[in-house]
C-alpha cells in the first residue's frame, strides 16, 4: 500500500517554525545532550516495529549523527552548527504523535527528518561521497601508505567535497529565497 502526504505551504511553515525555534535554542543546548537525544530516538525506534518509510528516515538521522562524529570529516564551525541546529527538534519533549502509538508513533519524527534531509541535502551528499572515497581508499591505497599521507589525501578530498557542498547550498539558498515555500509531497512506503 502506498500513502502520500501532501504538505501545503501552511503545513511546511508549521514544521519550519519548529525548526526555527529549535535553531534559536541550539546555542543553549549542550551538543552531547543533543546527540544523546537523537540516539535515544533511534534506539527506541529500533526496538519498535516501524513502517519502512520511518525506517528509511531513521537511517538518514543515523548518517547525520555519523557525520557529526566522524573525525576524518571533521565538521566544524557554521557547517557543524547548521547540522546541530536542525537536530535540536529531537530534544523537544512535545511530540505531535506520541512515539508509543503503533505504526504512526514516529510519523511526525519521520516527516521532520525528511524535511531536515531536504534542508541538508548537499551536506549529506558530500558526506556520503566522502565515506565512499574513504572506504575505497582504505581498500586500495592504504597498504604501505604513511599515516601522514593518508590524512593529507583525506583532507584534500574533504576540502574538495566541502567546496562543492557550499557552492550547491548557496545556489539552493538563492532559489529558495526566490520561491520561499513550496508544496511538498512526502511518500510513505
Amino acid at each position: 500500500m502506498r500513502i502520500s502526504i501532501q504538505l501545503e505551504d501552511e503545513d511546511l511553515k508549521y514544521f519550519q517554525d519548529i525548526i526555527a525555534q529549535a535553531q534559536k535554542a541550539v546555542k543553549a543546548v549542550v551538543e552531547s545532550q543533543l546527540l544523546q537525544k537523537a540516539e535515544e530516538l533511534l534506539n527506541h525506534a529500533k526496538k519498535t516495529r516501524v513502517p519502512v518509510f520511518v525506517e528509511q528516515r531513521l537511517r538518514s538521522l543515523e548518517l547525520l549523527l555519523l557525520m557529526l562524529r566522524d573525525e576524518d570529516w571533521n565538521l566544524t564551525g557554521d557547517d557543524r552548527l547548521n547540522v546541530l541546529s536542525v537536530l535540536t527538534y529531537f530534544i523537544e519533549p512535545a511530540d505531535l504523535i506520541h512515539d508509543e502509538v503503533p505504526v504512526l508513533g514516529f510519523l511526525d519524527d519521520a516527516i521532520m527528518i525528511e524535511l531536515i534531509v531536504r534542508e541538508l541535502k548537499h551536506e549529506l551528499e558530500a558526506y556520503q561521497d566522502f565515506l565512499t572515497y574513504k572506504e575505497a581508499f582504505a581498500h586500495e591505497k592504504s597498504e604501505g601508505v604513511p599515516t601522514s599521507r593518508r590524512h593529507k589525501w583525506l583532507a584534500n578530498k574533504r576540502n574538495q567535497l566541502r567546496r562543492r557542498m557550499h557552492r550547491r547550498s548557496s545556489r539552493r539558498y538563492q532559489r529558495a529565497q526566490r520561491k520561499r515555500f513550496g508544496r511538498s509531497t512526502i511518500r510513505l512506503f
